[in-house]
């Protein structure tokens, strides 16, 4: 196996190791400071790897492989609806509270 670690591969992965974490961080970051944008962000950053578990299942079908892309579409959807409901329910209570005054 280390006849395949080239020069070339191991920056490729160093390079995909620090965006993988830089990515990670942000969404972190911005959780943790409670900000929206964050929120939809790991939607869509939990939501990039269903693609993916897609194809892999393609490939072959497993238990395995089925259990995680359910999982992962089920949190996945999950955050979504959330997401979705808290800001009907935001923009309901907005609406509601300066018809009052």
């Amino acid at each position: 196996m280390a006849w395949w670690l080239t020069d070339t591969r191991l920056w490729v992965l160093s390079a995909s190791a620090i965006l993988y974490a830089t990515v990670r961080f942000v969404e972190a970051y911005g959780l943790w400071r409670r900000q929206s944008w964050a929120e939809w962000f790991a939607v869509l950053t939990g939501g990039i790897y269903i693609p993916i578990e897609m194809f892999e299942l393609l490939k072959g079908v497993t238990w395995a492989k089925v259990v995680v892309l359910a999982v992962n579409t089920g949190i996945v959807g999950y955050l979504a609806y959330v997401l979705i409901t808290s800001r009907n329910n935001r923009k309901i209570y907005h609406k509601h509270k300066h018809s009052a005054n």
